[in-house]
């Protein structure tokens, strides 16, 4: 969960593939909370590793492994899962940025985002907050890239990850700078569905 959070997605994605689901979840099939957060760090870890590969073997591996475990939250919410809807979501939005398709991963991204937000899941939508704000610098839209990343930030502070905070900040220190927050601010959603 933490390489994940920490953002070291080919690790986390990589150890997924190797050891598959742990025998904490197959031991304890009654334990949800076990497996939900089994399921999200190496789902998610495993859709970012895929996007952000150009071998071609790696990443079928890792998108093969992320379609999995994607299948395993859609099971959930046909058995009544009611707190997984939020990575349905956000499973959906990589795997349409995987398939290049913009507009429909840019709606399920922000889709996720609310719906962890709404629902008190801090933590996750600082993830998908961040994680939507890489995939809007990697199609080079850097206005509204530095606006989730800033909503990223908010996330996490409200939360209390003062470390991630840090290291987002440091990563991403020109994009998050006052002058490059103001230009956000005036342009949100302006540019957004234009790629």
């Amino acid at each position: 969960y933490l390489l994940t959070v920490f953002g070291e997605h080919h690790q986390c994605a990589d150890l997924a593939i190797e050891h598959g689901i742990s025998g904490a979840v197959k031991s304890n099939p009654g334990s949800f909370s076990i497996a939900m957060f089994e399921v999200f760090a190496k789902g998610i870890s495993s859709f970012v590793a895929a996007r952000a590969t150009s071998e071609r073997l790696k990443r079928r591996k890792y998108m093969k492994n992320a379609l999995a475990l994607r299948k395993r939250v859609r099971q959930w919410i046909e058995k009544g899962a009611r707190d997984v809807g939020h990575l349905n979501a956000f499973f959906d939005a990589e795997h349409k940025a995987l398939k290049g398709k913009h507009f429909s991963a840019i709606l399920n991204y922000q889709v996720a985002v609310t719906i962890a937000a709404r629902n008190g899941y801090l933590l996750d939508a600082g993830l998908f907050s961040e994680t939507f704000g890489e995939y809007l610098l990697s199609v080079d839209d850097k206005d509204e890239a530095s606006f989730r990343l800033q909503e990223a930030v908010k996330y996490y502070q409200d939360f209390g990850a003062r470390r991630k905070v840090a290291m987002l900040e440091e990563k991403h220190r020109k994009l998050l700078s006052p002058e490059s927050l103001e230009i956000a601010m005036k342009t949100e959603g302006s540019n957004i569905f234009i790629k």
